[in-house]
């Protein structure tokens, strides 16, 4: 739970700095300093110092790579979704969270079939799911028909 409070929290944080949230805006909120705020979360607010080249997004088994495109001054995506589908953004976007969030919405439609269940698993490996119980999983199925 910790882990995914953590990339949660690290996609809070660049959204709200897309959104021209400020370091200590950030460190306020989490009740950390601004100087805590920048090293937990480097590259998420506009500093000065540059955009960031690339972001990873990791959602539902799949991996997207949010890119900043310096000569259009936008972002794009490119992501493997867990289902093994490749896709590229069709369009450019000039803001960094809607870029990201177009990515996450194509990891979403894309997770890895379990069963006949849209189910999104734990880092990849439904073992690693809160939900896996071997017991369960180890009997034959049952036909009833």
């Amino acid at each position: 739970m910790h882990e995914a409070a953590e990339v949660l929290a690290a996609e809070a944080a660049l959204m709200a700095g897309g959104m021209g949230a400020t370091y200590g805006d950030l460190g306020s909120s989490w009740g950390i300093s601004k100087q805590a705020a920048r090293k937990k979360w480097p590259g998420a607010v506009d500093d000065g110092s540059g955009q960031p080249e690339k972001i990873t997004v990791e959602r539902c088994g799949g991996v997207a790579e949010v890119t900043y495109l310096p000569d259009r001054g936008a972002w794009s995506w490119s992501a493997h979704g867990g289902d093994g589908t490749r896709h590229e953004a069709e369009e450019a976007y000039t803001v960094r969270w809607i870029a990201m969030i177009a990515a996450e919405d194509f990891l979403r439609d894309h997770v890895d079939r379990w069963g006949d269940i849209n189910v999104p698993m734990a880092l990849g490996d439904p073992k690693r799911c809160w939900c896996w119980d071997d017991d369960i999983w180890a009997q034959e199925p049952i036909n009833d028909a």
